[in-house]
């Protein structure tokens, strides 16, 4: 089915520094001279680590604490506009609304007239952002996989290629599991297949020189847990984890990997 992709290198992972622990101290300004990692607490400084996060856009600003503004209300009349049926469907919509407090993750469910509700907001501790930005995919009904970060991250290429912070959602219960590895901002990132129920994440390195550059895809299940890992030459898009490995686009073909977690 293609050429298939290299086999995990575990020396890659050296990214997956704790991500947990809140800053016991407020978060330092940033100024011309520093970088990201001078700026975040020292048990962040690091995350993501091995080369994938080395700078910042030096235009940060104070995050603002303000309140945003309650999501839209349920849809009025709904049987007469949902069609029949509607308030046992187990339909729902999922999408993300993004803000200087963080990225809301926001579902509707049509047995609530698709009634918004917020189930979280991601962001990172002592992390300032004028805006925060995300992707999301949907892993099965109660689950979705999101990749987020500050809006400056675009600014910088090394972070828009690989400098996300990625997490699994309980839609449900609002229930965040923050993965131990950072990925890209790229339109395709994450991608969700609901049959094996899990995410592939996917990041990258040196994408300024073809010679060197590199793609890591890391697939998950909704517990956070890792079911796949590759890592291989050249730039691999578009990759969906399924249930023998990972599908991806490599150019004008496409490729395969069945690389497990180790």
């Amino acid at each position: 089915m293609g050429a298939s992709l290299l086999q995990t290198h575990v020396a890659w992972a050296q990214d997956t520094a704790s991500r947990t622990k809140a800053p016991s101290e407020p978060p330092r300004a940033v100024s011309e001279k520093n970088d990201l990692a001078s700026a975040l607490p020292e048990d962040r400084a690091g995350t993501p680590g091995d080369g994938w996060q080395k700078s910042a856009d030096r235009a940060w600003t104070t995050r603002s604490h303000t309140t945003p503004p309650n999501p839209p209300g349920r849809v009025a009349e709904p049987s007469s506009k949902l069609g029949k049926g509607w308030n046992t469907s187990a339909d729902r919509a999922v999408t993300l609304a993004a803000d200087s407090d963080g990225v809301h993750v926001l579902v509707a469910d049509s047995a609530k007239a698709y009634e918004w509700k917020n189930a979280t907001v991601l962001s990172e501790p002592g992390m300032p952002a004028d805006s925060w930005i995300g992707n999301q995919c949907v892993i099965d009904h109660e689950h979705a996989a999101v990749v987020y970060a500050p809006r400056t991250f675009t600014n910088k290429p090394d972070l828009m290629q690989g400098g996300a912070f990625a997490a699994i959602v309980n839609l449900g219960s609002g229930k965040v599991i923050k993965l131990p590895f950072t990925a890209s901002l790229a339109y395709f990132d994450p991608t969700c297949n609901p049959d094996t129920r899990t995410a592939a994440f996917t990041a990258y390195r040196d994408m300024n020189d073809p010679r060197s550059t590199k793609t890591r895809v890391v697939s998950v299940n909704t517990a956070g847990k890792t079911t796949g890992a590759t890592v291989t030459g050249g730039e691999i898009t578009s990759a969906v984890p399924v249930k023998d490995g990972t599908l991806a686009a490599r150019g004008a073909s496409w490729s395969t990997s069945t690389g497990q977690a180790r």
